[in-house]
Order: C-alpha cells, then sequence, then structure tokens
C-alpha cells in the first residue's frame, strides 16, 4: 500500500518549479513566494533621533545634577532643529532629530522645566536615549531572503525600507476535477437507476476554490464524460492502491502528462479506473 507521504515524495521529485516571476505592489504581495532577496533603499531610522520625550544637552554642559540651562529650542517630531548653542538645552520629543552638537537626551521625568529654562537632574552617559541612525536597518542590508511566503510583517517591512513593490513567483494554476458516473452537480436531480448518485463536493467550487493557498484554482466540472485525447492515443488506466499511471506509461513507451497515485484510503474499492491522455 503506497502511504500518503510515500506519494507525495514521488510527486514532488517530479514536480518542476514555478519560474515565472512577475512584480507586484505591496498590497497585492501578500501570501505571495518572493523570487529575489530585497535589499533596503534607506537606513532606519534616517537619522540619529530621540528615543524620549526630554531635553537635548551637551554633555560637557551637564557636569552635575542640578545644572540649570537656558532652552534654546523646540524640536517635535516631524522636524529638524538647528545645531545645538553651547549651554543650551533643547526641548525634543520621541523620534523628532537628535540636533548637531547634542551628546544625550535627558528624559523629561529627570528635568524641572522653569521660566526660561530647564534644571537637570541628572547626568547624562554618552549617547543616551539616542537611537543612531540604521540602528534598525543599515542602507543597503537584506531584510527580505529569497523564498519566503510574504507575511503581513513582511510587506509592513518592505514598506519601512522604501520598497514600492516586490518580484514575487508567478502562483501555481490548480484544475479540480470530479470522477465518477454517480456524481451530478448540486441541484440537479437524482436519477433513480443504478448505481445511485450522489451530489459533487460543494465547497470545492468557486468561491470556495481562491482560497487554497499560493495557487490560483478553478474548478473544471465532472470528467466522468469521453475525454478528448490530447495526442493520437488515449489509454484506460486501472489503478490498485499502491500503483500509479506513470509505470504504466513507462511500460508502454510513452510520456504521461498528468501523474496520478492510489494511495491508502482511496478508492475505497480494490481498485479505479481512468481515463488519461497521453502525448
Amino acid at each position: 500500500m503506497l502511504s500518503y507521504e510515500h506519494a507525495l515524495d514521488k510527486l514532488l521529485a517530479a514536480a518542476r518549479p514555478v519560474e515565472e516571476v512577475r512584480s507586484l505592489p505591496l498590497t497585492a504581495a501578500l501570501g505571495r513566494v518572493l523570487a529575489a532577496p530585497q535589499r533596503s533603499t534607506v537606513a532606519v531610522p534616517p537619522l540619529d533621533n530621540s528615543g524620549m520625550d526630554g531635553y537635548a544637552v551637551r554633555l560637557a554642559d551637564v557636569p552635575a545634577a542640578g545644572t540649570s540651562l537656558p532652552v534654546s529650542q523646540r524640536i517635535p517630531a516631524g522636524t529638524v532643529g538647528t545645531t545645538l548653542r553651547p549651554g543650551t538645552a533643547a526641548r525634543i520629543f520621541t523620534g523628532a532629530p537628535v540636533p548637531a552638537g547634542a551628546d544625550a537626551v535627558v528624559m523629561q521625568e529627570l528635568c524641572e522645566h522653569g521660566e526660561g529654562g530647564v534644571v537637570v537632574n541628572h547626568v547624562p552617559r554618552p549617547g543616551e536615549n539616542i537611537r543612531r541612525a540604521g540602528e534598525d536597518i543599515a542602507a543597503g542590508a537584506e531584510i527580505l531572503p529569497a523564498g519566503i511566503r510574504l507575511r503581513p510583517q513582511d510587506i509592513a517591512l518592505a514598506a519601512s525600507a522604501g520598497l514600492p513593490e516586490l518580484p514575487v513567483f508567478r502562483r501555481v494554476r490548480v484544475g479540480v476535477f470530479f470522477t465518477g458516473d454517480e456524481l451530478v452537480q448540486p441541484g440537479e436531480p437524482l436519477p433513480v437507476r443504478a448505481p445511485p448518485q450522489r451530489r459533487a463536493w460543494e465547497p470545492l467550487h468557486p468561491p470556495g476554490l481562491p482560497r487554497l493557498p499560493g495557487s490560483d484554482a478553478q474548478a473544471t466540472g465532472r470528467r466522468h464524460q469521453p475525454v478528448k485525447p490530447v495526442g493520437r492515443m488515449q489509454i484506460h488506466v486501472r489503478l490498485r492502491p499502491g500503483e500509479s499511471a506513470m509505470a504504466d506509461s513507462a511500460a508502454l513507451g510513452l510520456r504521461l502528462e498528468w501523474m496520478f497515485y492510489a494511495v491508502e484510503g482511496w478508492p475505497a474499492a480494490q481498485e479505479g479506473h481512468m481515463r488519461v491522455a497521453f502525448r
């Protein structure tokens, strides 16, 4: 008896990977397989910026706790300040670029704002509360390796790195069809005849098919009608559990376009029959 795992290994060994690549905007790339590694076009963050709401200072201007400094400028996020004048502090907010000349940012909880100035009650360390340019992502660094299935966080990362679109492999095309003279489409009457008929499985019809991951799926309908030959030859193949149609075709010196395997649990009877077209 051919197990599911053994049949899957055989199918994967014979599979030909999709090579066609398409560039898609980020909004359409979710769930697709990335075709090439991606590098950041920018540094993240682009500038040294403050990690806290507080005051940007020079280390030389704060020799001891309790130092009072005049506030020379105010730098909210989204604006760029001027060079920090010696002997002054700059009011700064989280994410704002640190002004040139500043060595550290003292968080506001360690300061007392007074009229015209600020009292710094903490001696800062070099670079304290400063997030350096490129600390998260360096310009040119690889951010996404090839071959991954793109997740929401990958799309967000690409957007933060300045990438407007991503190269992805074309989706695998999948056709689903039903076999068996006993099947009819949902809604069709069940004729009173032998053998009894039943309806084809509803969830495999659209819109259920597009939910198959990583593929463009299409229902091709029932296939118990006569099969149109692909070439000049058409052969009726009989499969017992554990056998493959590929083996039968090899014995005939033919190349089988589709591969079929009978695995454990299918068919329920001792053997199955299918009409297969060869080229």
